[in-house]
């Protein structure tokens, strides 16, 4: 009998959620690093005021002033804001795992190895934020929290996934429970990181000047008019054009709130989907989300449109207006269809129109991932408006 061989072509797997968690983990590290060698931002040597001729003595010497500086360091904070994104992703991802009828420790357990990652990095970034530490200060509970959260994690892997799944799931709401602190720590520690506002600058005394004849007016020449053709110019600072094709599907809602956007709704959440031609942020029509029963969960609430394509190394540009009936939060992601977080940016929307543009890097590709606009946690009814995902420079 004759037996046939052959090859059979193996296509490349996708990373797994743990290589993509093990490279954000080496990203951080690196990070922290340069934030203690004092490369980061706002680490700088003072600057020396230059030198120059001794002031006459009837001048008055203005006292140079200090830079003020924030309590912490704004690029530790940013760091920090960047990692409890991450976080935030994986709870509500192991919150999704916990709601599902049958339970998935498998699963559970991939997510949970992530917050394993992230959490300790977690507790070494802290240690650069160079203030506020103490134990009732936000760095501080903020160490102790991701402490709990590496304690937690690390527990929850020591059981069995085959003989002891109860463990998974408690751990799971353990973590899920610890992780949910995170916001408001970083809120209190955003507040920090603005510098305070400098007090004016002080002159010191000068002896009293000798009395001088007053001098006869002169009068003040008309001054000539510049050249047509060469306006003065200040440079400012823009963002990156995204010039790519559109990947967003009816973002400006003028043809409905229906397919391919989705109002998704977590267990015991309520909510409605519509749209609303009487209070646009432009053109005619808006989506209204109005929210009857909240969410624990961003997630949990969410408008979203899938099929967005994303190339590795491409930078995209994703803007969105929004506005609610009262101060809220709401998070603007980019997923993958089972939940992995590509980016994430939780901001604040207020009674009036506001349009925010943000710009990152994708780190995979993906052909098919989902941009969510996740309104729980929060039951103030919420509009969006000029939804817009495209590649810039392209």
């Amino acid at each position: 009998m004759t037996l046939r061989t052959g090859t059979v072509e193996r296509r490349p797997r996708p990373p797994s959620p743990e290589f993509i968690g093990g490279v954000s983990a080496v990203a951080i590290i690196l990070l922290i690093t340069a934030v203690a060698l004092g490369v980061g931002p706002g680490r700088g040597s003072p600057t020396t005021p230059g030198g120059g001729g001794s002031a006459a003595p009837s001048q008055a010497v203005a006292t140079a002033e200090p830079t003020p500086t924030p309590p912490v360091d704004p690029a530790v904070v940013r760091l920090l804001r960047s990692l409890n994104d991450r976080l935030e992703a994986n709870a509500d991802a192991l919150q999704a795992e916990l709601d599902r009828s049958r339970f998935r420790a498998d699963a559970v357990q991939s997510i949970v190895r992530q917050v394993n990652t992230f959490a300790p990095n977690g507790s070494e970034a802290v240690k650069a934020l160079g203030g506020a530490l103490g134990k009732d200060e936000p760095g501080g509970k903020l160490a102790a929290l991701y402490l709990a959260m590496a304690d937690s994690a690390s527990k929850t892997l020591n059981a069995s996934v085959n003989n002891n799944p109860e463990a998974y799931r408690l751990g799971a709401v353990r973590l899920v429970a610890l992780i949910r602190q995170l916001p408001e720590l970083q809120k209190e520690l955003d507040v920090l990181a603005v510098p305070p506002t400098p007090g004016p600058s002080r002159a010191s005394p000068s002896p009293s000047p000798t009395p001088t004849p007053t001098a006869t007016p002169v009068p003040t020449p008309t001054p000539t008019a510049a050249p047509t053709g060469s306006p003065a110019s200040s440079p400012t600072e823009t963002m990156p054009v995204a010039t790519g094709p559109e990947q967003v599907a009816n973002g400006g809602f003028e043809e409905g709130v229906g397919q391919p956007w989705q109002l998704f709704l977590g267990p015991s959440a309520a909510a409605t989907l519509a749209a609303d031609k009487a209070d646009a942020g432009a053109g005619t029509s808006s989506a209204r989300i109005d929210i009857t029963t909240g969410s624990p969960a961003y997630a949990g609430i969410s408008l979203r449109q899938a099929g967005l394509s994303l190339e590795a190394g491409q930078q995209y540009a994703l803007t969105v207006s929004m506005r609610s009936t009262a101060v809220r939060d709401v998070r603007v992601r980019v997923a993958s269809s089972g939940g992995a977080q590509y980016f994430g940016r939780v901001v604040s929307v207020t009674p009036q129109w506001s349009t925010q543009t943000f710009v990152f890097t994708a780190s995979v590709g993906d052909p098919a991932a989902v941009l969510e606009l996740d309104v729980g946690r929060a039951e103030a009814t919420t509009w969006f408006d000029g939804v817009s995902f495209r590649p810039v420079g392209s």
